[in-house]
């Protein structure tokens, strides 16, 4: 059986992805005969019907075409969901950001740019204000 997770358990010594993370590559006959296979998303926040949906690879790995498909095909649906992109460098749980890019209305609204943990917290919270704004104007 193939498997989706792309971690090396034993050059990282521990094993959270095994031990821990489910491995969806179990259903990928069930979308026979197409190349789709189940995606996971690292983190998501929702307030008030808006969704900041948070994807982390490693900085050595390219967006795969399906989640590069899946983000956009997700930001299509409304306006009110954003995917933020992270690139980072080291073991997992280090979360030392180097790169960012953003998703929204159907497209890579935001290429990859350099950034660090400072400023992706401003980023997080200049969305998070831009939604608030938007909800007092609705309202």
């Amino acid at each position: 059986m193939e498997n989706n997770i792309n971690w090396n358990c034993e050059e990282d010594g521990k094993c959270y992805i095994k031990n821990v993370l489910i491995d969806w590559a179990i259903f990928n006959e069930c979308f026979s005969p197409t190349k789709i296979k189940i995606s996971d998303i690292d983190g998501v926040v929702e307030h008030n019907g808006w969704f900041l949906f948070i994807e982390v690879k490693q900085y050595t790995k390219k967006i795969p075409q399906g989640q590069d498909i899946l983000f956009e095909k997700l930001t299509e649906i409304s306006d009110r969901i954003t995917v933020l992109l992270l690139h980072t460098q080291g073991a997992a749980g280090n979360l030392d950001i180097r790169e960012y890019a953003m998703y929204q209305k159907g497209e890579m609204i935001r290429n990859w740019r350099p950034t660090n943990i400072e400023k992706i917290k401003n980023v997080i919270t200049n969305w998070f204000q831009e939604v608030r704004r938007r909800e007092l104007r609705e309202n």
